[in-house]
């Protein structure tokens, strides 16, 4: 059984919204757009939906609430303030976190903002650069609105915090941005370092007339050769699940349809990530950050009303869900990759006739019954296996730690103190 049933949950991740309206390059919006476009601006979670899957006679160590998953903007969800107002309100929610781009709404709505949140709260700004770089990575904010809402919120009341990550076309403004942040009233000044492909270099290669024309990080190398997945381990990026010839198929009819389409290309270098050695998974440890080892008894509920252990496995559930809802896939076979063999095996042991994953979903069960189902209790079973899943060797293996850093203003009452991910150059991300 999942150690953290719903009786000893403390924090949830709330992905609101598939919503938003930047289009930054390493986003999962734009890295895996042509897999989850169909799911992309089309839905909120609503009140209702809060009030129907929340109870706070089950959720009865509920403490604290993040805003924040793979591909939304929170900000963009038109009942946010009364999804706040019901989790301060029935919950008594003690720390709420909102992570935005600041490029939405008017600053009436950033100052009114303050009165929905609890006294300890924090909304964590987005912004890689000044004016003349955030919108490299930040690609369509608007920086003039972003500075007028986060004066509007900081002037209200609002405890606000600068997250800059570090590009080498914007880590000159560091010192410049952090001195800004304290004049403007920011609580707190972030710097985050990162080891995707991208984030340590200029983006001009990626970037032609604001088009982003970088490939997906999970996208795999094609195999001729057919090889039961259980038989496929330690292979880098390559997977397949069921059949190799399945995945195959589907590549070829999608190179089929694009060069039908083909239009000029821009000369843009393609990104793809290079397979890597994977560690002995039988030697590796793994202690989950979201069991209390790390950020409290934490679960994520995402804008499909999935309910997933953490960030770090909910992109991968975006994707299935994604070709099941696109019309174009009802004659195709069933959506079949996932970067992880174990995950993607667990994964179809566990989803229905319609290749629909229903164990984890709100719309089909309670959150009880899904933290004490099947599905939860595989994951945990198999951190203790010989092949543990993938992604959690990655992140809650043994010997991964995060190194932190963040400034906080003395000068400033109430700083509130939140670490800071900086991601090592170790596969951890």
């Amino acid at each position: 059984m999942w150690n953290v049933q719903i009786n000893n949950v403390t924090e949830i991740d709330l992905e609101c919204t598939t919503f938003c309206n930047l289009k930054c390059p390493e986003c999962n919006r734009t890295t895996d757009k042509e897999l989850i476009d169909s799911i992309l601006n089309t839905t909120h979670i609503t009140l209702e939906d809060c009030k129907n899957w929340f109870k706070p006679s089950e959720l009865t160590r509920l403490r604290e609430i993040r805003f924040c998953g793979a591909i939304d903007e929170a900000l963009m969800n038109p009942e946010l303030t009364a999804i706040l107002d019901f989790f301060k309100d029935e919950f008594n929610i003690e720390f709420i976190d909102i992570r935005t781009n600041g490029s939405v709404r008017t600053p009436s709505y950033w100052a009114n903002l303050v009165n929905h949140l609890p006294s300890d709260h924090i909304i964590v700004f987005g912004l890689d650069g000044l004016e003349d770089t955030n919108h490299i990575y930040r690609v369509g904010s608007d920086w003039k609105k972003i500075m007028r809402n986060a004066e509007a919120f900081i002037k209200a009341g609002g405890t606000a915090s600068w997250q800059f990550i570090e590009f080498e076309h914007n880590k000159h403004q560091i010192d410049e941005a952090r001195q800004m942040a304290k004049d403007m009233g920011f609580k707190e000044f972030r710097v985050v370092y990162s080891s995707r492909p991208t984030m340590s270099e200029n983006l001009d290669h990626i970037r032609k007339n604001d088009k982003v024309s970088a490939l997906s990080n999970r996208v795999p190398e094609e195999k001729k050769e057919s090889v039961p997945v259980e038989k496929k381990k330690n292979k880098g990026l390559v997977v397949m699940d069921k059949t190799a010839e399945l995945y195959q198929n589907l590549q070829q009819e999608k190179k089929k349809e694009s060069h039908s389409k083909e239009k000029p290309k821009d000369n843009v270098q393609e990104l793809v990530l290079v397979n890597r050695k994977k560690p002995k998974k039988e030697k590796t440890v793994i202690r989950c950050e979201n069991q209390g080892h790390g950020n409290g008894n934490r679960i994520l509920v995402n804008a499909l009303a999935q309910v997933t252990p953490c960030c770090f496995l909910n992109g991968y559930f975006h994707q299935p869900h994604a070709y099941n809802k696109d019309e174009n896939n009802k004659n195709k076979p069933p959506f079949t990759f996932f970067n992880d063999p174990i995950l993607a095996k667990f994964f179809h042991s566990q989803t229905d006739e319609n290749n629909e994953l229903t164990a984890i979903s709100l719309k089909h069960n309670s959150l009880k019954e899904i933290l004490a189902g099947k599905f939860f209790a595989g994951i945990q079973d198999s951190w203790t296996s010989k092949d543990p899943i993938e992604r959690c060797l990655e992140v809650c293996g043994k010997g991964i730690v995060d190194a932190n850093e963040y400034d906080e203003f003395e000068d400033v009452p109430n700083t509130v103190k939140v670490e800071i991910a900086q991601e090592k150059i170790n596969e951890k991300r």
